[in-house]
């Protein structure tokens, strides 16, 4: 559903008005991680980089302290392919979070 309105929106030349929207489910159910990631793609497709990549950065910290490290990994890739200035950072945390996960409790049967 939320796919559909944001296309509506875009469509009908109305996208300016995803991001308020975004930003108010946000601050009522925080708890949806993904409506963060849906900001975010709002913000990137409207030349917002810097908000977009910090709109991720939140989204990929909370997976990772939730145990989500491959959606995480998803995440941080997508802000690698943003190419902010610190780039070389998430790439740094790319590699901990990939040897993180080889050195888990398969690694050592």
């Amino acid at each position: 559903e939320l796919e559909s309105f944001l296309t509506f929106l875009e469509t009908s030349g109305r996208a300016p008005e995803a991001i308020p929207f975004l930003e108010d489910l946000i601050r009522e159910h925080g708890e949806q991680l993904m409506f963060r990631r849906a900001l975010a793609a709002q913000l990137h497709s409207q030349g917002r980089t810097q908000e977009a990549v910090a709109q991720l950065d939140v989204l990929g910290e909370k997976l990772m302290q939730s145990g989500r490290n491959a959606e995480a990994m998803e995440v941080i890739t997508q802000i690698v392919g943003m190419n902010p200035p610190n780039v070389l950072d998430y790439r740094q945390l790319l590699a901990q979070i990939l040897a993180a996960g080889s050195q888990g409790p398969s690694a050592q049967a």
